[in-house]
Formats: C-alpha cells, structure tokens, sequence
C-alpha cells in the first residue's frame, strides 16, 4: 500500500517519540530530574547494546522522548531567579532601560516590540534585571531599531487571558516566545538613549532588510507594496487586515507566509544558475561536480533568504528540506522526502521544542505530508487518463492534485485555528499561485539582487511586478466578496482532527488497494491470454496443463490476499463509520438533544456577555462586551465567536442588546456579521456611535429580524423557560427630556429567565434611580436565584432597595478592566455577601457556567475560586 513503508522510516518513530515528549512535558510539568536520570540510564544501555553489537528499537525511542521532555521545561515550568524581571511587577512605574530585541511593528497607531531589559529604576532604587517584555507605545512613531538602547516609563503588568471555552491562550503563546510581562506607555514617556552601534547578525539583517523595504517602497504602493514585503521580506505584520481576510477566503493566505514555494523557487533558480555557471568548466565536467558544486553553492541563498525573511517555523521547514535535498544530490543519494520531513522537523524542535504548538508548524507539516502521502497514490489513480502527447494537461491536473492535498491535510487545522474554509480555493490557487511563484517572487528578488548595480532596473522590474501584483490583488478581493467564497466552521475537537486524519488514510489506502487489485486483475487477463494464444499456436498437453495449475495457485494466491487486505480496510472503516456515529450523537446530545437551562457568563474584559443554551438547542445571546474601537480588539472576532465555534454553535436564534454603549454592543457586531442570526432585540434607543450605525446596517444587508421595543412580548415562553422583559417602560424615550436620569445605562433592558424553581435577572447597566422604578414596577416578580451584578458592580448600582427584593443566592459580576470605571467596588462585593449570595467574577474566575434542570443549580467557574 501507499504509506506501508512509512514506518520503518528510523526518523518517523525518533519524531514521534520527541513529540509525545514535549507534550507530556508540556501537561505535566516540573519533573526533570527522574526524566534526566531516565535519559542518562537509556542513553547508558544504548551504549552497551552498540559496544555488544546489538539492536534496540525502544532505547533511541525513550531517549528521544526523555529529551523532548526536558527541553519544553524551560517554558512549560520556567525557573525565575531573583533578578529576573517577573519578580518585579507591581502596581507602580518603573523607569525601564533595556534594549530593543526585535523590529517594532507599527499599526493602528500603535508601536509593539520586545523589548530585552537591564535595568529598573525607582526612586534612588536601582535594579539589575534580565527577561524581555512586550512594549506597545501608543500615538507615537518612534524611530525604533533592533539594537538601539532606550528608557521608558511604564507599570509591569503580567498577561491576562480570556478565560472561556475555545479561548486563545494568550499567556502561553508569549510564554513561548520568552516573553513574561507587558507595558503600556505613550510616545513621550520612550526616549533612545543610544542607536545601535555594534554589528551583529541580527542588526545587520535588520539593515538589509530596511535597504530592501526602501526599494521597495520607491517602487510599489498600497496593497501591492504589502504583498511585495510579505513575499521577499516575510513582514506579513503590516497587511492591512481587510486584505490578509480576502486572501484567506480565497484559500492563498498561504502564499503570504514565506514556506516551500518561495524557497522552493530560489533553490531551483540557485541550482540551475550554478550548474549552468559550473558545467561551463571542463575540470567541474571531468570530476562530476558540475551538479554537487551547484547543490552547495544554492544552499547559499536558500539560507540567506530564509534569515532575511525572519525565519518562521514555515519558513525554517522549507530551508532545511531544501538543504537535506540538495546535500543529497551531493552525496548521490537518493532523497526520501519523509525522512527529509522528519529531519526538518526534529530540528525545528530540538532548537525550539514550542513550535510543536504553533499553527505555522501545524499548518506547514501537516500540508507537505498530505501531498507526500497522497501523491503516488494520485498519480496511479490519473495515470492512465492522461496521454502522454499533453504534458501541459498533467502538469496542470498534478497541480491541482497537489493543491487539493494541501487544503486536504490542513482542513481541520485551519478550521481549529481560524474558523473558515474557502470554497474558491482550489480555482483561485490554479491561477495565483503560479503568477506568485514564477513571476513575483523570482522577479522580485532578482531586483533586489541588482539593486547595488543598476538603480533604474531594479526600479523597473519592481514595477512590473508592481502592475502584475495590482491586478492578482484587485482579482482576490473581487472573489472574495462572492457570497459562496468561504464559509464559517464551528471548532473540531481533538478527538474528531484525529477521526479525520485517520479516514483520511483509510482513504489512500483503499484507493491502492483499488489500484493494485485493478493491476492484478490486468495481469491475470494478461496470463489467461498467453494460454489462449499458446492453445492456438500449439503447445504439448502436459506443459498447458501445468501452465493453467501454475496459474490457478498464482490467481488463488492473489485472491486470498486481496481478501485478507479487504477484511483489514473493511475493519479500519467500520472502527471509523462506529466513532463517527458516536461523536455525531454526542455533539447533538450537548447541542439540541438536551432538557436543561444552560448560562454561560463570558469572560470578555470591559463589558458584559452571557450566553443562554435552552432546552432542545434554542439559544440566545445577551450583550457582548466590547471596546470602543473594535480595529485596536475586537472582542466579538477574538473572544465571543471562538466560544460559540467551540460549542457547536453557528446559529443564534435571539440577539439582545441591552443598551447600545460599546462595552456591551460591539462585542455582539461581528456575530450579527459572521453568524446566522435570526432576530435582535434592543430597547429601540438609538445611538450616534459607530458600533450602532454598523449594527443597523448589518441587519439591512441580511435581512436580520429586528422588531421595535414596543412591539417586543413582555412575557413569552420558549422551550419550558419563561422569559420576561421588565425595564424600561414601553414608553420610556417619550421621558428621556424631563428625566435627565434616563441615560444609555438607566435605560437599559432588564431580562428575567424562570425555569421550574430557578430563576436568573440580566439586568443591564441599569443605577440606583432606574433601580427604584425597577422595583416599582416589578415588585416581587424581581425575586431571582442568580442576579447578574448591574453596572459590573460599580457603586452607582445594587441600592439596598433593589438587593432586597431580588435576594439573589448567587451574584455574578462581569468583571470590568476599564482604566476609568473602578469596578467591581469591594463595597459592593461586601454588600452581596452581607446578604449571604455567592459571588462570582469572570474577571477572577474566567466564564462562569450555570446549569439547571428546573429544580436544581450547578456552577462552574472557569477557574476556581481557590486559584
């Protein structure tokens, strides 16, 4: 079969076995000393087998495995000495020196770079420390470069994630990185203290690579001089998000990331150069070396480019296959591109064993072993479809096989990652791909090649590319507004990736299996009419009777493996037809099949979100959070639509927007956008901001049912839970002018849930004067079990009054991280537990999740209140 081979490849069970290691040093934490005595044992008995001249497959495999253990320890369970700069943040500034680690990256008016430390001062304090932090400097370009040294002013603050189902975890991705804290400072508060000076590695491709971006910039505009720095120089930091989203639902976001096609493209055009430059002297000729002498001389570039491009986790894979390549074809050895796979990847992760957990390694790997993998396979299954008189015609179907493979093997990484599959991609890769890869990059490269000889030809051949560059782009946008472009996914689980994988190679191998069956077949017609033409031409009794025996074993033979191999695949795939039922019932158990009241309070920083599950998969979403400006975080994108892709959950049945203030309307924008939302609820307040205006026009352009206030039911049951709307007043906008009190907050719509005996109060924004007509108007139709703490539990809200008729058990507060509303106030929070209510805080305990079942309460908060 295809991949039977596979695994007797030695580099397949060594990167197999490193991988478990970094994942179990990763989930389990904090022992090195037992692994590095378990390493020291194993690698001592390797020793004695090879001095006795014996094998051992499992020594090299625990030792390989002991090892990727101990090298994940320095982040999965990092020591900090007293120095270092985690031991100093604290709620007051510091002075920070330190020197700039990598280049700053402006957007958004916003500077971001590593910054590695020093020093700290304070007062007449002066501190010596190391570790390196995140710096983002707010409306201020300053002229930064790697090297330079600087002070600035700022408080340490450590990183913070959203703690919800499907969240990003933020802490562990800088954790990776080395990076351990954070600082927020303004242009006037960083001053450079001195430029770089010295010459190192990384200060000189920083030079290098400011040259080539000024060329860059004096030749191309706008979006095309993006692409161009994208593609020569890897800065896919500065794409304007617009433009990386219509790449990405076009399927060629990947041509973006400098991976095997560029490299690809410069070890081919190095290595023909050099032989063609080489095969031009007899002595090269005479000793075979025209080829070896260009396989070493294209390693040059390769590693060149690979180290002005930054070097990303792709971009490292399609280096040291392309140098595992071409030291192949100089030692004349054939090249296995598993085994060159394999050793790329354990190298990746001996220097750096977290990229094991990046989507740039996932997405890079997963891509090439899927077209290696499927490849031969394609190849038998189309070989006799294509005359060998149209080459055109089989390049064009293998490259369409290559890209089908491509998209093939990172489907379930791209859709855990990023939530989105493109339709088009396959037709639009046909066309992008190669223009990119045969014109932009190799063009693109050769004039920064010239650029220190010829001025007006680099500029010229950047122009061209520059015109080529406008038209892909004005093309990729164009498909990536067509409604059918790309779609939104919900999350796969870790169970339902491996699932997929698997049937994936159930797949291959029974299309070879079909393959070498139909082969088979082809040689027993064959032998049957060699007898026949024996029989007519003549031949003795005795030898066509042996004949027909010798071909009656061979054919029983045949058959009796083809049915063995037969019983197997049909094994693998009813083992694969069984857990795909499961999990289709699972998942529509948790999601539609279910007879409980599920309330998830998310985690969403500044503002407010909740989701509800109702009994029989009915759902509904009630505020959102948000910030001001949703282009610097948008809460809704990064926060809220993660969680409900983790859940299973595409669509939202009801989308209640208290009041329309940004920490609770513009979370809830990009799922009125992305997602299949069929009604929204709001007050009927408008609002001048432009969180609103967006929201009113997402509703025209998908026809989103959006009733008026007055129009709303104000008690209204749906699947066994009773849902009452009781604040504001229908009537309220008529008082806004004489009722100066009747702010965005004080109107905010209060919402009540009742199943069976539990019952739980949303109830806005809402202070202590729309409190009191609250409770006038609703009276004992307040009392609730779980009160989500109005205005995030400030001061201005949760009057004795209001406490009093709602005597909640259990009191909510979405924590709030506003530098300008200090919330939740501590008297507050003594006030609920005055009353006996169990408080919560997302802001502490991450999303808290209540389940009833109309008689009993469960509460689960993310993080426990312990830690």
């Amino acid at each position: 079969m295809a991949c039977r081979n596979y695994y007797f490849r030695p580099t397949i069970p060594l990167l197999l076995s490193m991988m478990a290691g970094i994942m179990i040093g990763k989930m389990f934490p904090g022992h090195p000393a037992p692994v590095a005595f378990s390493a020291v044992a194993t690698i001592s008995a390797t020793i004695c087998f090879i001095n006795r001249s014996r094998s051992s497959f499992m020594l090299p495999v625990i030792v390989l495995a002991t090892l990727g253990y101990l090298l994940i320890q320095p982040w999965a369970h990092p020591f900090f000495h007293a120095s270092h700069i985690t031991r100093y943040m604290d709620s007051q500034k510091w002075n920070i020196i330190g020197e700039v680690y990598d280049p700053p990256v402006l957007r958004n008016q916003r500077l971001t770079f590593i910054l590695k430390t020093c020093q700290l001062e304070r007062g007449s304090a002066t501190v010596a420390v190391t570790g390196m932090i995140r710096v983002t400097v707010a409306y201020g370009n300053v002229p930064l470069s790697p090297g330079d040294r600087i002070w600035l002013r700022g408080k340490l603050k450590p990183f913070r994630n959203f703690n919800n189902p499907g969240g990003f975890d933020y802490k562990r991705y800088m954790k990776f990185k080395s990076v351990w804290a954070s600082v927020y400072v303004r242009g006037d508060d960083v001053r450079i203290l001195n430029s770089a000076l010295h010459s190192g590695a990384r200060r000189i491709f920083f030079r290098i690579r400011t040259r080539i971006g000024a060329v860059i910039d004096q030749s191309s505009r706008g979006n095309a001089n993006q692409i161009l720095r994208a593609l020569i120089l890897g800065q896919k930091q500065q794409l304007d998000p617009t433009l990386r989203d219509a790449f990405n639902r076009c399927g060629i976001g990947h041509v973006l990331a400098i991976s095997g096609l560029h490299i690809g493209v410069i070890a081919m055009w190095a290595f023909l150069s050099g032989r063609w430059v080489l095969s031009r002297f007899k002595w090269f000729l005479w000793h075979a070396w025209a080829e070896k002498g260009a396989a070493v001389l294209a390693m040059i570039p390769v590693i060149m480019y690979g180290m002005l491009s930054g070097m990303s986790p792709s971009t490292q894979r399609a280096v040291i296959m392309a140098c595992v390549f071409l030291t192949a074809i100089c030692i004349e050895r054939d090249n296995d591109p598993v085994n060159t796979l394999a050793v790329a990847a354990l190298l990746i992760l001996i220097f750096h064993p977290p990229s094991l957990f990046s989507a740039s390694f996932q997405l890079s790997f997963s891509a090439v072993l899927a077209i290696i993998c499927g490849m031969p396979v394609m190849i038998k299954l189309t070989k006799s479809s294509i005359s060998s008189r149209f080459r055109f015609k089989e390049k064009l179907i293998r490259f369409a096989m290559v890209t089908v493979l491509a998209m093939a093997g990172t489907l379930p990484v791209v859709m855990w990652y990023f939530n989105q599959v493109s339709l088009i991609g396959l037709m639009v890769n046909l066309v992008v791909v190669p223009v990119i890869g045969s014109l932009i990059v190799p063009f693109g490269l050769l004039a920064v090649i010239i650029n220190p000889f010829s001025s007006w030809v680099t500029a010229a051949v950047l122009t061209l590319c520059d015109y080529v560059l406008r038209a892909v782009i004005d093309g990729v946008i164009w498909c990536s507004k067509l409604p059918f472009a790309a779609v939104h996914t919900v999350t796969p689980s870790e169970g339902e990736i491996i699932l997929y994988y698997v049937t994936g190679w159930a797949v291959l191998q029974t299309l070879a299996f079909c393959i070498d069956t139909g082969n088979q077949s082809d040689d027993s017609c064959e032998n049957f009419e060699a007898n026949f033409y024996s029989k007519m031409y003549g031949e003795s009794k005795k030898n066509r009777l042996s004949r027909i025996v010798d071909s009656c074993r061979s054919a029983k033979q045949k058959i009796i493996s083809c049915l063995s191999g037969q019983k197997m695949m049909l094994g693998i795939w009813a083992v694969i037809l069984v857990a795909g039922c499961l999990d289709v019932c699972y998942y529509f158990n948790k999601r539609f099949w279910h007879d409980d009241l599920r309330v998830t309070v998310l985690d969403v920083g500044q503002g407010s979100a909740a989701l509800l599950e109702f009994p029989d998969g009915y759902n509904m979403m009630i505020d959102g959070g948000g910030y001001p400006d949703n282009s610097m975080f948008d809460i809704g994108a990064r926060v809220i639509a993660p969680c409900l892709w983790r859940k299973k959950i595409n669509t939202i049945d009801t989308l209640i927007v208290s009041h329309p203030d940004s920490d609770h309307l513009n979370g809830l924008l990009y799922i009125a956008e992305n997602f299949h939302v069929k009604t929204i609820w709001t007050n009927s307040e408008p609002s001048d901001s432009a969180g609103y205006r967006q929201l009113m026009k997402t509703i025209d352009t998908h026809d989103i049912d959006f009733p008026a206030y007055r129009d709303l039911p104000r008690h209204q049951t749906i699947n066994n839970v009773h849902l009452d709307i009781l604040y504001p007043p229908q009537d309220f906008l008529k008082f806004r002018e004489q009722d100066k009190w009747r702010n965005t907050n004080n109107n905010s719509m209060v919402v009540k849930l009742s199943y069976g005996s539990v019952s739980l109060l949303f109830p806005g924004d809402i202070e202590a004067r729309a409190e009191k007509e609250l409770v006038r108007i609703a009276g004992k139709n307040l009392k609730s079990t779980v009160l989500l703490s109005p205005h995030h539990g400030s001061a201005s809200s949760s009057s004795q009054m209001f406490l009093e008729q709602v005597d909640p058990d259990i009191v909510v507060v979405p924590g709030c991280v506003s530098r300008f509303l200090a919330s939740p106030d501590p008297r507050m929070i003594g006030r609920y537990r005055l009353r006996g209510a169990e408080v919560f805080n997302t802001r502490r305990n991450g999303a808290i999740r209540l389940t009833t079942d109309s008689k009993t309460l469960k509460i689960k908060p993310r993080v426990s209140p312990s830690g």
